[in-house]
């Protein structure tokens, strides 16, 4: 009987503990057993996507952000850019920002009733106020190239205009730090969300 493992039955109704009268050794913790507190995380934009923005033809720089991320500024994540309702938390407390060779890869650690509110909302977007842009002509269209901006706000969506982004939930317990999950985790979530996008429009 070595080989036997904590099984858990009924919604909420707690786990074996025994079988054949012997009782069965590390019973997990409901925090082990998927009650841990989650945490939003993702990329709000990416470098170098042609998308359109208020009918033009845009490109994210590489480190466009940059200026922002290094300073004290604070950065608020909000939904849908609804500045009416308080921000979900920002970047001198909750939020977390880093500059990756792809884009602009974020973690959020707020409460659950937060977590709520974003109703399965799987893409970002970024408020931003210019700071210099490049207008260049390619295959006769103007496209203007965001070279410095100063980033204010990030915002979940169900469609941002980079479709590229991402948002996912993902347990407490199985994230690292952000800049080595951004190498090894981001790519199979966004891979992931795609699909769920993919699935759900032919539904």
């Amino acid at each position: 009987m070595s080989d036997l493992r904590p099984m858990e039955y009924g919604a909420g109704g707690g786990y074996i503990t025994h079988v054949d009268r012997k009782q069965i050794s590390d019973v997990p913790s409901r925090k082990t057993a998927g009650n841990s507190r989650k945490v939003a995380e993702g990329d709000a934009c990416i470098y170098n996507k042609p998308h359109l923005h208020r009918g033009r033809i845009e490109v994210f720089d590489p480190g466009c952000f940059a200026l922002t991320l290094a300073s004290d500024h604070k950065v608020r994540f909000y939904i849908d850019h609804d500045y009416s309702n308080p921000p979900l938390g920002d970047s001198g407390n909750e939020l977390e920002l880093i500059n990756t060779k792809v884009g602009l890869s974020f973690r959020l650690r707020t409460s659950p009733e937060n977590l709520m509110r974003l109703q399965g909302r799987t893409g970002m977007s970024v408020g931003y106020l210019e700071r210099e842009v490049e207008v260049r002509q390619i295959e006769g269209e103007n496209v203007r190239f965001i070279k410095r901006a100063a980033l204010f706000e990030i915002s979940a969506c169900h469609k941002g205009a980079i479709k590229e982004t991402h948002l996912i939930e993902r347990s407490e317990d199985d994230v690292g730090s952000l800049r080595r999950d951004v190498e090894f985790k981001f790519p199979n979530d966004s891979a992931y969300v795609a699909l769920r996008r993919a699935l759900e429009r032919l539904s």
